[in-house]
């Protein structure tokens, strides 16, 4: 699957811009649902390894997908666990009969991110790539709550 590094790079520095005036008392999270998820994604992964310097608290993907793991898995393989990670938790749902972003790519994408070192949830619910069942919604508030108790 070729993807958009171009789109993905652009996009990216998009969210750094919106997010850089943010005050430190300010909780910041980036998420999304599919293409919204691999841009939350590609952002943490750009994030951990020093390309950006927002300070996320925490990352949520619905049945999405790590664009350009492969760059990911090869700085994971010489250099080991980025250093920004393990302060990066991430939580992945993902439908298992997703007929847009397979199933087995949500899965392999958590994997992934664990190998690189991010304290990483992986849900496998019920369904297709769309609607986002309520089942979902409580995963992510349940998620939410654990590390942002109100």
């Amino acid at each position: 699957m070729e993807e958009d590094m171009v789109s993905f790079n652009s996009v990216s520095l998009f969210v750094v811009n919106l997010l850089y005036h943010e005050p430190n008392n300010v909780t910041i999270g980036l998420g999304g649902i599919g293409l919204g998820a691999a841009v939350a994604l590609y952002y943490a992964s750009s994030y951990t390894t020093g390309v950006v310097n927002i300070n996320l608290q925490f990352i949520i993907g619905i049945n999405g997908w790590l664009p350009a793991w492969r760059n990911l898995e090869s700085i994971t393989n010489h250099y080991g666990s980025t250093s920004f990670a393990p302060s990066l938790p991430i939580l992945l749902t993902h439908g298992n009969s997703d007929n847009i972003v397979p199933f087995q790519v949500g899965n392999r994408s958590a994997e992934i991110l664990r190998m690189a070192g991010f304290p990483v949830i992986f849900i496998e619910n019920e369904g297709d790539h769309y609607p986002i069942i309520p089942q979902v919604i409580d995963d992510v508030r349940s998620w939410l709550t654990t590390y942002f108790p109100v």
